[in-house]
């Protein structure tokens, strides 16, 4: 069961990582992953955005995304740090 020193704790961590490079890797169901790349914005009391880094050289446009602390914790999304490797969450 998740409690609430659990998300602080997940909300601390990706707080201190505002401005970090990251890789997303979201878990959308029976064997379908998509990993994307990108920066932590803004943290808020219940979620976080993320800018994402365009797909391909034909989308020059980034695009936000706002995910939840309790899909870290359910590892329903996974990030890393991409300089280090390290995992948040």
């Amino acid at each position: 069961m998740i409690n609430k020193n659990d998300l602080e704790r997940v909300r601390t961590l990706i707080e201190n990582n505002i401005g970090s490079h990251i890789k997303i890797t979201v878990k959308k169901g029976r064997k379908r992953v998509v990993v994307r790349y990108g920066t932590i914005n803004a943290v808020y009391p219940f979620t976080f955005n993320v800018t994402l880094e365009s797909i391909s050289d034909f989308a020059d446009a980034s695009r936000n995304v706002s995910l939840n602390y309790s899909d870290v914790l359910t590892d329903a999304v996974s990030l890393s740090l991409t300089e280090s490797g390290e995992e948040i969450g």
